[in-house]
């Protein structure tokens, strides 16, 4: 399913105001971890999938992103709100320099990394 919504139809559209757009949800990302703020991080960290899935044109990932968010909400604030985490997800940061070089390969690996990582915290 990630291959196909994120395709190559993806980059065309990687311009520079959407990587700012998601550069800057990342900082709040960020704001969140160090805060502690488990409601922030879940509300920020989707809204930087549901733009990135937005621009992308990927109804799928979105539907999938905004359901798992709904349904586990409960159970990822409680998860993320013990975390240690220090910094926001790296895999953020891939996602924006994948766009920012056109790297069609690396952006799907990246995102694919993060959504498994995510997982991985759920399930594990």
């Amino acid at each position: 399913l990630l291959e196909v919504e994120l395709s190559s139809r993806a980059l065309p559209r990687a311009h520079m105001a959407l990587i700012d757009r998601l550069q800057m949800i990342n900082g709040t990302v960020a704001e969140m971890v160090t805060k502690r703020d488990a409601v922030g991080y879940i509300r920020t960290n989707l809204e930087f999938h549901r733009t990135l899935y937005l621009r992308a044109q990927a109804p799928a990932m979105l539907a999938m992103a905004e359901t798992v968010w709904l349904q586990l909400g409960p159970t990822m604030r409680a998860l993320y709100g013990r975390l240690r985490r220090t910094d926001p997800p790296q895999n953020h940061r891939l996602i924006i320099a994948a766009l920012k070089a056109g790297d069609e390969p690396g952006l799907r690996l990246a995102v694919r990394s993060d959504v498994t990582q995510g997982l991985r915290l759920l399930t594990g």
